[in-house]
């Protein structure tokens, strides 16, 4: 391991010192620019929209907000260490960066990044926020100034029924400069994102809650109302917490606040009282409360009782994420982190600040989860995708809600696009975010009963229009994103079996997405002076209650001597292969692997029907906290084992036994068979039974982070062949590295000859 770091760190070293001299760049066809009259080029220009049937309507003179985001230096390093951290048959699996590490072997230099700066600077007045990791820049000014800028007039353009602001010529930027650039957002406002959200207004008291440890589920009108607290148990999370309370944990939401009935006044995104209202009336008596934390960013305004008088729904989104990762993470630090705008140049700003706080919120340096409770359409972002990666290549795992148009275009929740929407359809062979669908949950609400709060019944979410709440038809949402090359991890696993090769599945999981109660002050009338409370619905309520539960797996494996789950796709995709695919039958709980997910194999939606393992209503079901963990630390392996040598016929069988570390024992197979199995030095016996007599033989076998395959012959079992990880090039890495430092030295010797 410390060899793989020495080789990342020498590569940035040589990559720092070259970048002294004439800038090193990409050739500028990888990065999709053209030269224009040999001193500017284009740069990408993310959600612009499609000029078609749109009509020019003069110039546009407001303010708008960019994010211009630079390549990263070392790019085929950095894929191929993304691949390893996120395999779990790596050896460097788990093993993630510090910032100061990634920031010296894959970002811009600080000679480029301060000379982009000067020439930003140069071209007008406008704000400009820079950021420690050198990755991007966000810019606040005038229209004006990004015409001049980017060499395009910025016009006011109608088309699709709506009105907004967009360039009207592909954007520019000088050749040295739009090299460097991997993409610029926010030159249009066409692009904007939706909450995940809905709900129903004040109907009812909740001085019910009677049980001293959790509370009790409401009933409204013949439906079972949950709290947060209640999917500790209905999610299995309590053996950890019983264990560990993530006391040290920090997550963290990006959203946006809202505006009162002016529409121009713009409000907190929560008031914390209700927060904390919440939990003296849910959390448990033993378990601390979490804390909370209001973030703005770009001048919107702090938390505050201002958030009540909010009319677009953000106040009610910003609490409910809150309520909901507290109530999962008991005694986190949770940062709302958020702007004014709903804009993704925003909430790529953000992402960002989260990766780079400064001294003000320098705790969010030690955050292990962040989620995402909107959607947008199903565009690729590539500013975006470099937040991602980078919180990949730190431990950091991203979820997102899947969204709530129930697959139906009807839906007021529709967004233009496929419903594999955004930003959960970004991912990659390499890295990536988890995409939380919605499910319907019934728990046991008898008190007395030892199966109190467990799950009776899941099924996917969906509710027609008379039941939304005038959203029209809405649900889990999810799809194939046909642009988006399905992942390894989705090819070899049973999600294949639908998606067949033809793009990216999602959603990943599912939670809770319905049914839910929620503590919310309106227009400064809060709990404690009218107790009423709220219903809410929507993927919103999936997505930081699946947040909640990674924050403990996190803490409870690092307190057990493990790393961060970080980027947990392929693992849960593995896990899901364990789970679902039915052979080998004698494959089962008894051999110590425990089923990670609750299988939800009932609902439907506009377009699909839920199904045993793998469906796009809610990927591979909803997470059993304490199982995944345990199969997380065990490390599970898929090992191949065959006879070679042995006379028998089906019928025959072939019976293996033994004691083995992990208290497993081999059961009965027949012929060539597969087992997935924890690391670890297994025992065995063999006997054979047939026509010809009864043989033995005996040994034993390592299983060691990695696909094994072995022969079964009558004396002996003989390792046959390993299936091995990507292996990094470390030994031609290293040789390059030594002959760019003889060069550099060789360098210097001749300038100091000279000298003398």
């Amino acid at each position: 391991m410390k060899r793989f770091f020495v080789i990342l760190l020498s590569s940035a070293v040589v990559s720092s010192l070259l970048m002294i001299s004439p800038l090193p760049v990409q050739s500028y066809q990888s990065a999709g620019g053209t030269s224009v009259s040999g001193s500017f080029s284009y740069v990408t220009a993310e959600g612009i929209p499609n000029f078609q049937n749109c009509t020019l309507n003069g110039i546009y003179g407001g303010q708008m907000n960019v994010v211009i985001t630079f390549h990263f230096t070392n790019n085929s390093l950095l894929s191929q260490y993304l691949s390893e951290v996120s395999n779990p048959l790596s050896p460097y699996y788990g093993h993630y960066i510090s910032r100061k590490q990634f920031v010296s072997m894959f970002e811009p230099s600080a000679t480029f990044y301060n000379r982009a700066v000067t020439y930003l600077e140069s071209v007008g007045n406008a704000k400009i926020t820079t950021y420690s990791d050198r990755a991007l820049m966000y810019v606040s000014g005038d229209a004006s100034y990004f015409s001049s800028l980017f060499h395009s007039q910025i016009a006011v353009v109608s088309g699709g029924g709506r009105q907004y602001y967009s360039p009207v010529a592909p954007p520019m930027l000088p050749t040295w400069l739009s090299q460097m650039v991997c993409g610029v957002i926010g030159l249009s406002n066409v692009s904007h994102a939706e909450f995940s959200l809905g709900h129903e207004t004040a109907i009812g008291s909740v001085n019910s809650i009677t049980n001293s440890t959790f509370p009790s589920p409401l009933q409204n009108n013949g439906n079972q109302i949950l709290w947060g607290s209640d999917m500790q148990v209905a999610y299995d999370e309590v053996p950890l917490l019983e264990k560990v309370i993530p006391k040290n944990s920090v997550e963290a939401t990006i959203l946006w606040s809202g505006y009162d009935s002016n529409a121009s006044d713009p409000v907190g995104p929560f008031y914390p009282n209700d927060i904390y209202a919440y939990f003296n009336e849910s959390i448990p008596s033993g378990e601390p409360h979490a804390k909370v934390y209001g973030v703005p960013l770009d001048g919107a305004p702090p938390p505050g009782i201002s958030a009540s008088y909010d009319t677009t729904g953000a106040s009610f989104e910003n609490t409910l994420d809150l309520e909901m990762m507290g109530s999962l993470a008991p005694g986190s630090s949770i940062y709302n982190v958020y702007s004014e705008s709903n804009q993704i140049s925003s909430l790529v700003n953000d992402f960002a600040y989260i990766l780079n706080p400064n001294s003000s919120f320098s705790q969010l340096l030690n955050v292990s989860v962040i989620s995402n409770s909107w959607y947008g359409n199903a565009y690729k972002y590539p500013s975006w995708d470099h937040c991602v990666e980078t919180a990949n290549a730190l431990g950091i795992t991203v979820l997102a809600a899947s969204g709530d148009s129930g697959d139906n275009v009807s839906s007021k929740k529709y967004v233009e696009g496929s419903f594999a929407s955004f930003p959960g359809n970004q991912q990659n062979n390499t890295y990536g975010m988890i995409s939380v669908g919605g499910t319907t949950v019934q728990v046991c609400s008898v008190s007395s009963s030892s199966h109190y709060l467990d799950i009776t019944n899941e099924s996917a979410w969906f509710m027609l229009p008379a039941y939304s709440n005038g959203q029209g038809t809405v649900g889990t949402q999810g799809g194939i994103c046909q642009n988006v090359s399905e992942p390894y991890w989705e090819e070899f696993s049973i999600a294949n079996r639908i998606l067949n090769g033809s793009g990216l599945g999602v959603p990943d999981i599912g939670a809770i997405a319905n049914n839910t109660v929620v503590f919310i002050t309106v227009e400064g009338t809060s709990y404690y002076d009218n107790p009423d409370y709220y219903i809410a619905w929507g993927t919103s309520i999936a997505s930081p209650v699946e947040a909640g539960i990674i924050a403990e797996i996190d803490a409870y494996l690092q307190t057990s001597g493990h790393g961060k789950v970080g980027f947990l796709d392929p693992s849960l995709f593995d896990l899901g292969n364990l789970q679902y695919d039915p052979e080998p039958s004698n494959f089962s709980e008894s051999n110590h692997f425990l089923n990670p997910f609750y299988d939800i194999d009932k609902g439907r939606n506009s377009l699909y029907e839920a199904q045993c393992g793998y469906d796009l209503l809610t990927g591979l079901g909803s997470i059993n906290a304490f199982n995944l963990t345990y199969d997380l630390m065990h490390n599970f392996t898929h090992v191949e084992l065959y006879s070679i040598g042995i006379e028998f016929n089906l019928s025959d069988g072939l019976v293996l036994s033994g004691q083995v570390i992990n208290n497993f024992s081999l059961s009965h197979f027949q012929n060539d068979e597969e087992f997935f199995l924890a690391n670890g030095t297994y025992n065995y016996n063999v006997t054979l039974e047939n026509s010809t007599g009864t043989y033995y033989a005996k040994g034993y076998f390592i299983v060691n982070g990695k696909n094994e395959t072995f022969v079964i012959s009558l004396n002996n079992i003989t390792k046959l062949k390993t299936i091995s990880p990507v292996k990094l090039n470390l030994k031609s890495d290293l040789i390059v590295f030594l002959l760019l430092v003889l060069i550099i030295l060789g360098i210097l010797a001749a300038v100091m000859r000279r000298r003398s």
